[in-house]
C-alpha cells in the first residue's frame, strides 16, 4: 500500500468517525420520538407565529421560501435548529406564555429575554452586521 493510500484511508476513517459522532449527537439534540414542536409548527398557528416572531426579532428570514441566497438558507436552517432546541430546553416557559394567552409576538420577545437570562446569550445570532451592532450596548457612531 502506498503512502498516499494510507493517508486517504486514515482521513476517511477519521471523517467517518467524526460524522458518526456528530450525527449521533445531533440526533440526540434534535430528534425526539415525541417531536411535538415540529408537529405543533405545522398544526398550531400560535406556535408557528411565535417561531416566526423569534426569527423576526433577530432579522432573519421568516420562512425557507423567503430566503434569497444560499447564505440566507444556511442561516435559516441553523437558526431553526437553535430555536427548536431552545424550545425543547425551555418548554415550560413558552407553554406558560401560550397558556396565558399572550400574543405570539409578545411571547417571542419574552421568551428571548428568558433565554438570555437563563443562558447568558441571545436566542439566535443576529442576521446581519447592522442587527449585531444594534444589540451591542457600547456601540456608538463617531462623527
Amino acid at each position: 500500500m502506498m503512502k498516499y493510500e494510507r493517508q486517504f484511508m486514515r482521513s476517511s476513517i477519521i471523517s467517518d468517525t467524526t460524522n458518526n459522532w456528530y450525527t449521533e449527537r445531533f440526533d440526540k439534540m434534535v430528534d425526539d420520538p415525541n417531536d411535538t414542536i415540529v408537529k405543533l409548527y405545522r398544526t398550531d398557528s400560535w406556535v408557528r407565529n411565535f417561531m416566526v416572531s423569534c426569527f423576526d426579532i433577530y432579522g432573519g428570514p421568516k420562512y425557507l421560501r423567503s430566503c434569497t441566497s444560499i447564505e440566507d438558507e444556511y442561516y435559516y436552517t441553523f437558526a431553526s435548529m437553535i430555536l427548536v432546541i431552545a424550545m425543547k430546553e425551555l418548554r415550560d416557559d413558552w407553554e406558560l406564555l401560550k397558556s396565558e394567552n399572550i400574543t405570539p409576538e409578545d411571547a417571542a420577545y419574552q421568551f428571548s429575554e428568558i433565554y438570555f437570562a437563563e443562558k447568558g446569550e441571545h436566542l439566535m445570532p443576529p442576521f446581519s452586521h447592522g442587527a449585531a451592532t444594534d444589540l451591542d450596548d457600547e456601540f456608538s457612531h463617531e462623527e
